[in-house]
């Protein structure tokens, strides 16, 4: 009987520690940590009229590749038309950010091409390139940049062109590869990276609060009519600026940015903390199975010696 006994506690301390898994698994995934809501608030809107904001690459790198989840969204949780401007359609180009250097990896192979490897931190949205070559003093290469096998652009590498604008891509990886034919490897250094002009036009009240919000991963790209406004715009509009980008986790529940209202996020102290505490509940769990496996093979092993003698 006692045998007995022991083994339907192993079994209901099994099916605990399972259950434990499993919620820490859910809260993971469609629970507290279902992904990262970006909240950057405006600066303070001093005059009624259009406004342009230019997203940095702090913020960029929060949204999705296609900056479908990107919204302004007023204090009362309207969210406020908008209309993206990029380097192709702007009439007044910011320029580039510049984004950290990469980690360089280059591997100079057999088969007469070397490969520069970029490793970024974050998936940054990157629109120029500008290599810096140590030698040889006299070269003209033909290059292939390419991420996570994905084709992006032929470049023409040579002393008087050694910085290249190419098609936006999303990534935090970027594979540069060096055709040498019968020449030596380009000594390659540094290999600096920007992202290109990328800013909203929105028109906002005075005295109303606005902020950023960014990192749904359902929301659809939005559709407003504020474009047939901003085309025709001949001056331009006020700049304003953001303040520090503010990256929260979300929780279960949250409703998605393409709705009205969006409840507040979870801070990410109270979310370590209940990692914590779920951690520590699956350690008491498998300490007390640990505990009742060695009763069970004493058990075991004084029943085989009664039964011997």
């Amino acid at each position: 009987m006692k045998k007995k006994s022991l083994f339907k506690v192993a079994g209901l301390i099994y099916g605990l520690l399972m259950v434990a898994i499993t919620c820490g698994a859910q809260g993971r995934g469609a629970g507290g940590q279902s992904g990262h809501l970006a909240v950057a608030a405006l600066d303070t809107v001093k005059k009624t009229g259009f406004y342009r904001i230019v997203l940095p690459p702090e913020l960029v790198v929060q949204c999705r590749a296609d900056l479908a989840d990107l919204r302004i969204r007023r204090r009362d949780g309207v969210f406020i038309p908008y209309v993206l401007k990029t380097y192709a359609d702007s009439p007044w180009d910011p320029g580039y950010f510049p984004l950290p250097d990469p980690i360089i990896r280059q591997k100079d192979s057999s088969n007469k091409h070397s490969y520069v490897s970029l490793s970024y931190n974050e998936a940054y949205r990157i629109g120029r390139l500008s290599l810096v070559i140590r030698n040889p003093s006299l070269y003209k290469r033909k290059a292939k940049v390419t991420s996570s096998d994905e084709f992006i652009c032929t470049i023409s590498i040579d002393p008087n062109d050694t910085v290249f604008r190419i098609p936006d891509v999303k990534t935090q990886q970027l594979l540069i590869d060096i055709s040498n034919a019968d020449n030596a490897p380009l000594a390659v250094t540094r290999v600096a990276t920007a992202q290109s002009a990328l800013y909203v036009l929105t028109h906002l009240e005075q005295g109303d609060a606005y902020e950023f919000v960014a990192g749904d991963s359902l929301a659809q790209k939005p559709d407003y009519d504020l474009h047939y406004f901003t085309d025709s715009l001949r001056q331009k509009p006020l700049d304003l600026g953001l303040k520090p980008i503010d990256v929260r986790v979300r929780r279960a529940g949250d409703v998605s940015l393409d709705s009205t209202v969006v409840r507040g996020a979870v801070p990410a102290s109270e979310n370590t903390r209940s990692t914590v505490l779920l951690w520590l509940a699956l350690v008491i769990v498998l300490l007390l199975l640990v505990y009742i496996s060695v009763k069970m093979v004493k058990a075991i092993a004084k029943k085989d010696t009664n039964d011997r003698l």
